[in-house]
């Protein structure tokens, strides 16, 4: 990533990105990426049916990964830069509820032995995977580009600022955050990063299970961003995504 000057770097930034809404309860990661490929690839837009066709082709089914995520970018001619601080599957996930005991899910043990061939096999196909986390100031610098990311974060610590303060209307995060500590699970959850304030110490992102027309714009603090997404279960996995 080319570095910018302070000066050219604006003090916030907001890109213009259309909302998708996930269908299923595991589909999240599927919306963002189509999101994203509205906003980077307007003038040839997929269909449904065309998507679902991609999807079949690269054999992505209900057990959605980031890396999933960077090959189907990658077979669309879409520039992107994976990062994560995790090649593969984290065996430790094996315990993680989240990971084992989704009835649609595979087992366990094929999932991982499916997630690491698809590593393996990331940078003969062009796939640019990079082992380290992303810092604050390196997304910051990339959305200033009027760039997006799709980031992977724990749903019940992520916490959208404007969504809390109607009651009447809550988003997953609010209402996981509400529930006492004990009861909290790790909940695996994509999100679009699409704008950020430096001033007032927040980003913003577009949430692929809550509604634009109850909330138009989802944030969360610098701090509270960097602890769902860190938060272990997601190996800090952010997909840059470049116009």
């Amino acid at each position: 990533m080319a570095d910018l000057s302070k000066d050219e770097e604006p003090d916030e930034a907001c890109v213009d990105i259309s909302s998708t809404y996930q269908k299923y309860h595991w589909d999240c990661g599927i919306a963002c990426a189509q999101m994203v490929l509205s906003f980077v690839l307007p003038s040839t837009p997929a269909s449904e049916e065309d998507f679902d066709e991609i999807r079949r082709k690269l054999m992505v089914g209900h057990s959605v990964w980031t890396i999933d995520l960077a090959h189907i970018m990658q077979h669309l001619g879409v520039k992107h830069q994976f990062f994560t601080v995790t090649l593969g599957v984290d065996p430790t996930y094996s315990a993680v509820d989240f990971y084992t005991k989704r009835k649609e899910a595979e087992r366990f043990t094929e999932e991982e032995e499916r997630i690491n061939d698809l590593f393996s096999k990331a940078s003969e196909k062009g796939i640019n995977v990079e082992k380290r986390s992303v810092t604050k100031e390196e997304l910051i610098q990339h959305l200033s580009r009027q760039n997006v990311a799709i980031v992977l974060v724990d749903s019940s610590l992520l916490r959208c600022v404007n969504c809390d303060r109607k009651h009447e209307v809550e988003c997953d995060c609010c209402i996981w955050n509400r529930m006492p500590t004990r009861e909290r699970q790790y909940q695996g959850h994509f999100i679009v990063l699409c704008g950020y304030n430096k001033s007032k110490r927040r980003f913003l992102f577009k949430n692929p299970t809550f509604h634009a027309d109850l909330c138009a714009a989802c944030y969360c603090s610098f701090d509270n961003f960097d602890e769902a997404r860190k938060s272990h279960g997601t190996d800090e996995d952010v997909l840059l995504v470049f116009r």
